[in-house]
């Protein structure tokens, strides 16, 4: 007779669980492992793997889109990019930036929370490159008009990396990025999934979303499913097409960021 295997609750997801090495379920410790795999591949590599950015653009760059929980700090990260990485400013003073006035979190929480994020570095007045702001700094934009699609991509990519950086600074605050979490889980447990031979199974299905944003109101994943659709913007995030059986072929460069992570 096999012993009862004791089951544990994750200290990210809060779900029963059997533990291995971690006190993570599975599929959370696999998203806490792409997230930081994704940070120290993109800081690490002068140009990042064109995988990795894809994967940024497709999964990342819009998680914080619509998210009422998140989007202070992404919005502000974002003015702050802009203003390093194309004015080409090399310090901004506190009281200049616009974006950290629009949320109801206390400005210097949305200030920490950016440099646990290593997107800026603070004193008192100014605020100073960290080292993911100086990594998108070096990315040129001259050459390109600004609604070419060279540049919408390396927006995405920025909007992309930003986001990992934030969720990885939120994950220990008790407001969790539900939303982020949720779309990192969703490549978890395609990979999870996955036969012995690391073939990644080629669409997603209604339940695999339902597993994945199970932590979010109903509201709020039905938001996220109509963004991944493309009802909100007209273009679909990760997947394809959804068909009448309700399955949704993953687009390929998503199948290849999920081949190369694994």
């Amino acid at each position: 007779m096999k012993p009862r295997q004791t089951l544990m609750k994750c200290e990210l997801c809060k779900r029963n669980s059997p533990f291995k090495t971690t006190k993570l379920c599975d599929n959370c410790d696999l998203s806490i492992y792409q997230i930081d795999t994704i940070l120290a591949l993109y800081l690490e590599n002068q140009s990042p793997p064109q995988w990795l950015i894809d994967g940024l653009i497709e999964i990342a760059s819009w998680a914080y889109v619509g998210n009422p929980h998140g989007s202070g700090y992404f919005n502000t990260a974002n003015e702050i990019v802009e203003i390093f990485a194309i004015e080409r400013q090399k310090t901004i003073a506190i009281s200049e930036l616009e974006e950290i006035n629009y949320t109801n979190l206390p400005s210097n929480m949305v200030l920490q929370i950016l440099k646990n994020a290593l997107i800026i570095d603070y004193d008192m007045e100014n605020i100073i490159p960290g080292p993911i702001s100086k990594k998108l700094i070096q990315i040129r934009w001259e050459g390109y008009e600004m609604n070419s699609p060279e540049v919408k991509l390396k927006i995405k990519e920025i909007q992309g990396i930003i986001a990992v950086a934030i969720t990885k600074s939120l994950i220990h605050n008790s407001h969790k990025p539900q939303k982020a979490l949720g779309l990192f889980k969703l490549m978890s447990k395609i990979i999870l999934d996955s036969d012995s031979s690391g073939i990644i199974s080629p669409d997603i299905s209604d339940y695999d979303l339902e597993i994945a944003l199970n932590k979010l109101p109903s509201r709020q994943q039905n938001k996220i499913v109509r963004q991944i659709v493309g009802l909100s913007d007209g273009e679909t995030k990760i997947i394809t097409d959804k068909d009448i059986e309700g399955k949704m072929p993953l687009k390929e460069n998503v199948k290849i960021y999920l081949e190369n992570m694994r």
